[in-house]
């Protein structure tokens, strides 16, 4: 019998320029595990429920420039959703910019009634906090090591990717994962440089510790990741 997990939803700013939508981010954290779909759905609505309810929170500060990367509705769709929900539409319509309906939440949401803020949020049902996750009771964790990426941004250093790495090897045990982890670093942090580079900077990598800057004797160049694995075959 399948588990039901109710999962975050990251959302970062952009990196570069000075757009101001979130991105959706890749890390997720457990919130709650429960045995049956309907009840982590009730536990997932009230998550995004809470988020939604921020008074700083305008959701179309999220996702992208369009309507197209918050909700599934197209313009007009949308709009007569809305309009039979009971919302004065002034200001706005099909041809409304992003910045128009920005404006438009901004100005209208004090005076929403909770009816109307979920309705919104049907409406933007690509703007979530909380998912529900299925997953078999069959499958087991696996412990990736994984090399980090860097890449040089004209300075003295290099810069961690953002996320991701090149794959080295998977294991059942977190021990043992941990234990060849570790080799691997102490092997490179021994070295006088890497590729050239004596200090390396972490600060646009997601979920690194501080300090950011480091020489290479202080550098994570590998590090351990869980995953899920659905084949009962594979290296211990």
């Amino acid at each position: 019998m399948p588990r039901y997990e109710v999962r975050t939803i990251e959302w970062i700013r952009y990196e570069y320029g000075d757009r101001p939508h979130k991105a959706r981010g890749p890390w997720s954290e457990l919130i709650h595990r429960f045995g049956r779909y309907a009840v982590a759905q009730l536990a997932c609505d009230g998550v995004n429920a809470k988020a939604w309810a921020r008074s700083e929170f305008n959701p179309f500060h999220y996702g992208g420039e369009t309507l197209f990367f918050q909700s599934t509705f197209p313009p007009g769709p949308f709009c007569d959703y809305l309009e039979d929900a009971g919302f004065e539409m002034s200001g706005v319509g099909d041809s409304a910019t992003n910045a128009d309906w920005a404006a438009w939440y901004e100005l209208s949401r004090p005076g929403f009634t909770d009816a109307q803020l979920a309705a919104v949020r049907e409406a933007m049902n690509l703007i979530r906090f909380a998912e529900v996750v299925g997953v078999p009771d069959a499958v087991e964790k696996g412990y990736v090591v994984q090399e980090l990426n860097w890449s040089w941004n004209d300075n003295s250093s290099l810069d961690a990717d953002p996320e991701g790495g090149n794959f080295v090897a998977v294991y059942r045990s977190r021990a043992k994962a941990d234990a060849r982890c570790a080799e691997l670093n102490a092997d490179r942090q021994s070295q006088e440089d890497y590729r050239g580079y004596t200090e390396f900077d972490t600060d646009r990598r997601i979920g690194a510790a501080e300090p950011h800057w480091r020489p290479i004797g202080e550098t994570v160049f590998f590090e351990v990741v869980e995953v899920d694995l659905e084949a009962s075959e594979g290296p211990s």
